[in-house]
C-alpha cells in the first residue's frame, strides 16, 4: 500500500514482510494488509481480534489514503519524496498545526499517521488550487472572480453604536483630524489604540478572507486612504479606511497559491474531488469486515 508515497526500500521490506499477511482491502488491484495496519496502527498488532467499528475506521483510512494517492498520480502527476514529506512533518504550515504537531493532535499520535497526514496536506496544496482555479477559469479568473480568496489588507477601524456616530467620525476624519484621536474619543473598541490591526508577528497586511462578509464587500472596492461607512459589524457599525491592498499577479498565483489563498474554499474543492476519487474507485473489502460503503464512504459491517 501507499507505493507512490513512500520510499522504494521501506516498500520493499514491507512487500517482503507482507508476503502471507491476511489481505483487508483492495483499491484498484493494490492490497492494504494487516502488516500495513500494524505499520501504521501498532495498537492493532497487539490485538486478538480484528474486528469492530475501531477496525473498521482504521482500515477505512488506509484505503482513503491509497485511493487519493493514486489519483493524485494518475490525474495530476503528484509523486512525493521523502525529504518533502519530512520537511512538510518538521516544518508544518500553521493551518496544518491540528493534524502534525503531536501536542495539537487528538488521539493517536505516531509518526506514521503524522508522515499520512503530511501526506495528505502535501496532496491538499499541491492538487486542491489547480481544482480551484480551474473550476474559476484559470487563475486570472480566479484574481477576478474570488479576489477576496487572496488578497492582504491593512485597515484602520473605528467601531461605533450608529449610523449617525459612524458619519460624526468620517466627517471628523475628512476634515483632517488624526485617526488615533477620533478612535480615542468615540471607538466602543481600545485594543488597537490608533485603530490599526496587526497580525502575531506586527504586520498590518491581514488575509482578507479573515475579515466578515461585510468587511470583504467593502475592502474590495474601497478608495485607499478614505474612510467608509458605517458598515455593520454585528448590532454595531465601523468606519473603515484601508491603507493598503495587496493582490498577487496571476503568475506569482500560479508559483505558490497557498502562499496568499485561504485555505477553507481550496479545502472544500480539494474535498470534492476526494469524494469523487472514492466513490469512482474499485474497493473491496474482508467479508470478515465488512463491505465498502455503496456510497463511496467507510466500510459498513457484516450482516448479523
Amino acid at each position: 500500500m501507499f507505493r507512490r508515497l513512500l520510499p522504494v526500500l521501506a516498500i520493499a521490506l514491507l512487500a517482503a514482510s507482507c508476503s502471507t499477511s491476511e489481505v483487508l482491502a483492495t483499491v484498484n488491484g493494490v492490497d492494504i494488509t494487516e502488516q500495513d495496519l500494524y505499520q501504521v496502527y501498532p495498537e492493532w498488532e497487539e490485538s486478538t481480534n480484528l474486528s469492530g467499528e475501531d477496525l473498521r475506521q482504521a482500515v477505512s483510512n488506509l484505503v482513503v489514503f491509497e485511493a487519493i494517492g493514486q489519483a493524485a498520480e494518475d490525474q495530476y502527476g503528484v509523486v512525493l519524496d521523502d525529504a518533502a514529506i519530512a520537511e512538510r512533518m518538521e516544518n508544518p504550515p500553521d493551518r496544518y498545526a491540528t493534524i502534525l504537531v503531536p501536542e495539537l493532535m487528538t488521539g493517536t499520535a505516531n509518526d506514521e499517521i503524522r508522515r499520512l497526514n503530511a501526506v495528505q496536506s502535501l496532496l491538499t496544496d499541491a492538487i486542491g488550487p489547480q481544482l480551484f482555479a480551474a473550476d474559476l477559469g484559470g487563475y486570472d479568473g480566479w484574481l477576478e472572480s474570488r479576489p477576496e480568496t487572496v488578497a492582504r489588507v491593512c485597515m484602520r477601524y473605528i467601531l461605533v453604536a450608529t449610523t449617525e456616530d459612524a458619519a460624526n467620525a468620517i466627517d471628523r476624519l475628512n476634515a483632517g483630524e488624526d485617526f488615533a484621536v477620533v478612535v480615542a474619543e468615540v471607538s466602543l473598541d481600545q485594543s488597537a489604540p490608533d485603530g490599526l490591526l496587526v497580525n502575531d508577528e506586527g504586520s498590518c497586511l491581514i488575509s482578507l478572507a479573515l475579515f466578515n462578509d461585510t468587511i470583504v464587500v467593502a475592502a474590495i472596492d474601497a478608495e485607499l486612504g478614505e474612510p467608509i461607512g458605517p458598515v455593520p459589524i454585528g448590532t454595531s457599525y465601523a468606519v473603515l479606511r484601508f491603507e493598503d491592498r495587496v493582490l498577487p499577479t496571476p503568475a506569482e498565483l500560479a508559483a505558490d497559491p497557498m502562499e496568499w489563498a485561504d485555505p477553507a474554499p481550496i479545502n472544500a474543492t480539494y474535498s470534492g474531488w476526494t469524494s469523487d476519487v472514492l466513490r469512482e474507485a474499485d474497493i473491496s473489502v474482508s467479508p470478515v469486515l465488512g463491505r465498502w460503503s455503496s456510497a463511496g464512504f467507510g466500510i459498513e459491517p457484516p450482516p448479523n
